[in-house]
């Protein structure tokens, strides 16, 4: 009994140590984790590491990857071109092979793990699924079908990336399943079956996509593009260049002019008599597009019936964000509502750069930069120093003066004063430098390719991780 008592309180105990929180820490030009207080917890030996996440750190030894766990346990052998989470947490690796004779890829696979390092799949797959975007919002999707490809064949998988349907189908579009079906190919030609493998829509298209929410999908014919529904029938008539589709319209294209259709096949706007952007409406955007008028040359902003609700009236503008536009209007900088009125001061100059979650406003006055909420109230400003964001990361901020970065955050106090050669980034929470040089072994252009010089992390209250 006191075996088992002493035994439930050591593994408490490791627990315990394995649950503070690790850091990429780097010494000797050796890479290991360590605690926020700089404690070496997993020595340092290798040659790279990155931020813990999900459970699992990825390590670097020469050019391949692996990854260790909270114990400091290579989970994942260091034997791979590449790592990276795919859905629900899941890794996939990336073996790559290059030809010993000429150094060309010669074949490409890829392995899937889970969180805890226990191998799913052995590198068999040309391709398997994995989420896209700035963070992990769509890591974790509770339903869905997903194609990969294996020996270049697609197949199905399910969020879980169990294998609903095997590949066997070769030179397809669309290998998963829309509105209930799924396109195949017929000799040279595309049609549709359902689930019971019935063809629904003959194949005699020279293209085919995946049906929309809506329950259109474009396909072509003699070099011509149009819409049809999952009956079959046309919605919009095959005759036209390109065709794109933004929540529900449909932008159609003849030689350097565009129209506009909606889902119903319902023409909006003539086609053809606009010329570019196509019309990209989107919720998000109030439905509304900027467009600049051909006759005055101005810019103003046209809803879904392509009229302008907002006049024509400015020198340049931008989409909606959040209700809120950027415009200028000769050499003034502002935002205005969706009724066309000015809703922040004027600025002397608005950077745009990763600016599209409407979360602030970068903004230069005088000889300095600023930050504001979207509703116009300044957050802070600093004279002398040019401000940027980390494009999707608004905790931080990257300033620079006379060739020199630092980082503030929110309020604008200063996490490290600057003293980098190099602008930072953001990693998993933690600020990153890195110093590269054109020192590595020449590429097929001649070029030297660039090879890591000093990298290490920056804890937010400014530890640097490095000794």
């Amino acid at each position: 009994m006191k075996t088992f008592v002493l035994s439930i309180v050591l593994l408490f105990t490791t627990m315990q140590g394995y649950s503070q929180a690790l850091y990429p820490y780097v010494k000797g030009g050796k890479w290991g984790f360590c605690d926020d207080k700089k404690t070496v917890v997993i020595q340092p030996v290798y040659d790279f590491a990155k931020p813990f996440a999900h459970g699992l750190a990825f390590v670097q030894k020469g050019k391949l990857w692996g990854a260790v766990n909270p114990a400091g346990k290579l989970v994942i052998a260091t034997k791979y071109q590449d790592l990276r989470f795919g859905y629900n947490a899941f890794v996939l690796a990336d073996s790559i092979r290059y030809s010993p004779v000429d150094g060309n890829l010669k074949a490409a696979r890829v392995a899937l793990f889970d969180s805890t390092g226990k191998r799913i799949y052995k590198a068999r797959f040309n391709e398997l699924p994995a989420p896209f975007g700035w963070g992990d919002e769509d890591l974790y999707p509770k339903s869905g079908s997903f194609s990969f490809t294996e020996n270049t064949k697609y197949g199905t998988m399910d969020h879980k990336y169990k294998i609903t349907a095997p590949a066997t189908i070769t030179d397809q579009y669309a290998p998963t399943y829309s509105q209930g079906l799924i396109v195949v190919k017929v000799g040279e030609k595309y049609g549709y079956k359902d689930k019971k493998g019935v063809m629904v829509i003959p194949a005699k298209y020279d293209a085919a996509k995946s049906f929309d929410k809506y329950g259109n999908t474009q396909v072509e014919l003699d070099e011509k593009v149009g819409v049809i529904n999952t009956k079959g029938d046309v919605v919009i008539e095959l005759k036209y260049k390109s065709i794109n589709e933004y929540s529900g319209f449909y932008t159609v294209e003849i030689g350097s002019k565009i129209g506009l259709y909606n889902r119903l096949g319902k023409e909006i706007i003539p086609c053809c008599t606009l010329g570019y952007p196509v019309f990209s409406f989107y919720p998000e955007n109030n439905y509304l597009v900027y467009r600049e008028d051909e006759k005055t040359k101005k810019y103003g902003f046209m809803d879904t019936t392509g009229t302008f609700v907002i006049a024509p009236q400015f020198d340049k503008a931008n989409s909606f964000i959040n209700n809120k536009a950027w415009v200028k209007s000769g050499d003034k900088e502002f935002f205005i509502n969706t009724k066309g009125e000015r809703v922040t001061p004027e600025y002397e100059k608005v950077d745009m750069n990763c600016m599209f979650n409407g979360s602030v406003i970068l903004f230069a006055r005088g000889d300095g930069w600023g930050i504001a909420d979207y509703d116009g109230k300044e957050l802070f400003y600093l004279p002398g120093y040019k401000v940027t964001a980390f494009c999707g990361r608004y905790n931080f901020f990257n300033v620079e003066k006379d060739g020199l970065y630092g980082v503030v955050n929110l309020k604008g106090e200063w996490v490290v004063k600057p003293q980098f050669t190099e602008e930072l980034d953001v990693v998993d929470g933690l600020l990153f430098f890195n110093r590269s040089e054109r020192t590595g072994p020449e590429n097929e252009y001649g070029e030297k390719t660039w090879v890591r010089v000093e990298s290490y992390y920056i804890l937010p209250n400014g530890t640097i991780l490095r000794d």
